[in-house]
Parts: structure tokens; C-alpha cells; sequence
């Protein structure tokens, strides 16, 4: 996953699955500082979610797909989130 924050639209870019965990994760947080709550909020928590998984980040990964659950349990995203959070049981 290439994710890179672009500040005018205020979008994140999905463009490449061999981009490492850490400068997908610095990618998102920086959208995240910018952004907050913007109109891709909840795919930036899900990417997150995911980068921390790949980057070995197990625990986070897991409390933050919790967290999104609880926060967004009927949102298109949440399967995502929950395949997350199934693998992190094992």
C-alpha cells in the first residue's frame, strides 16, 4: 500500500502494496494532523490499522481496530478492520 497525504485535496493515495509499514504509517499520520476528520477519516484509520499490523505493531493494531469498531461498527470499512482483528487472535 502507497499511501502519500496530499495537503490541497486533502486525500490520501493508495498506490502501492510494497511501500513499508513505517512511511505508510508517517504518511497517514501526517493526513491525520491535517486532517483530522476530513472526508477519508475513517480509510485513514483503517490503513492505519492495517500498516500497524505489517509493521509487527500486533497490540496497536488490535486496540485501534477495537476502537474503530466501536466507533464505526456499520461503516463499509469495518470488515476490514475486523480481518485485522481476527488475525491479531491468532
Amino acid at each position: 500500500m502507497f499511501v502519500r497525504s496530499r495537503s490541497r485535496a486533502g486525500a490520501l493515495e493508495v498506490r502501492h502494496p510494497s511501500l513499508p509499514a513505517d512511511a505508510a504509517l508517517e504518511a497517514i499520520e501526517d493526513y491525520q494532523s491535517k486532517f483530522g476528520d476530513g472526508m477519508l477519516a475513517q480509510e485513514a484509520k483503517v490503513m492505519r490499522i492495517e500498516s500497524l499490523q505489517r509493521a509487527g505493531k500486533h497490540e496497536q493494531a488490535r486496540a485501534a481496530a477495537q476502537q474503530f469498531l466501536a466507533q464505526h461498527p456499520s461503516s463499509p470499512l469495518a470488515p476490514r478492520a475486523r480481518k485485522v482483528l481476527s488475525s491479531t487472535d491468532k
